[in-house]
């Protein structure tokens, strides 16, 4: 069996705090080892305690600086500890990347244990690329999400290119037009972005 992803909950909000505790429980690869119920209290831990990844809330009791503030220190003192900064507010997912984490998400993309662990993973392995809300993303076209898909399935340029009649010319436009809307720089953060928007589906990569 693989090690185990060691992960801290940082959040002032129980309840959510107890919804991300359930959706973890459900994986055996993630070990939660603790909570932290103020940002100060989320930075002393990541220090002594050393998880892989924090799971850290950007906006604590109304301070929407705390988070960032936290994830710095973190950085600091800790620098090989990983942060997935969580957040209901778009406009900190930014200064949460700035601030050095290495993924910033809408806290409306970890609503299944699947999302969950996949962000929990691609942060852990530091394949940092920032999730934004729907609303802020250009919509792929049909073309566009046909090619997505088969790139969720493994297919190279060339059988892209074959199993939908174009060029390779073509599909590697539409691959780069599709970097350039998700916010992708390769082809795993354009289809770890497709299955965060619900484009993709876990079953065949469909």
């Amino acid at each position: 069996m693989a090690e185990r992803i060691r992960v801290l909950i940082a959040d002032d909000n129980l309840p959510f705090r107890e919804g991300l505790k359930r959706l973890l429980s459900l994986d055996a690869s993630i070990e939660l080892i603790g909570e932290a119920f103020s940002a100060h209290e989320a930075a002393q831990r990541a220090r002594d305690e050393r998880p892989d990844v924090v799971l850290m809330d950007l906006a604590w009791h109304k301070d929407n600086t705390a988070g960032c503030s936290a994830i710095r220190l973190i950085k600091q003192n800790a620098p090989e500890v990983r942060i997935l900064a969580m957040t209901a507010y778009i406009d900190l997912i930014k200064a949460a990347r700035q601030a050095g984490a290495e993924m910033a998400v809408d806290k409306d993309n970890l609503d299944s244990p699947e999302r969950l662990v996949h962000l929990i993973r691609e942060t852990a392995r530091s394949e940092a690329f920032v999730v934004p809300s729907d609303a802020s993303i250009e919509a792929l076209n049909e073309r566009e999400l046909q090619i997505l898909r088969l790139m969720a399935d493994g297919d190279t340029d060339e059988a892209i290119a074959i199993r939908l009649n174009l060029s390779v010319g073509a599909v590697k436009r539409g691959i780069s037009e599709i970097y350039q809307k998700l916010d992708a720089v390769n082809r795993p953060s354009a289809v770890a972005r497709g299955f965060e928007r619900g484009i993709l589906q876990r079953n065949s990569g469909r």
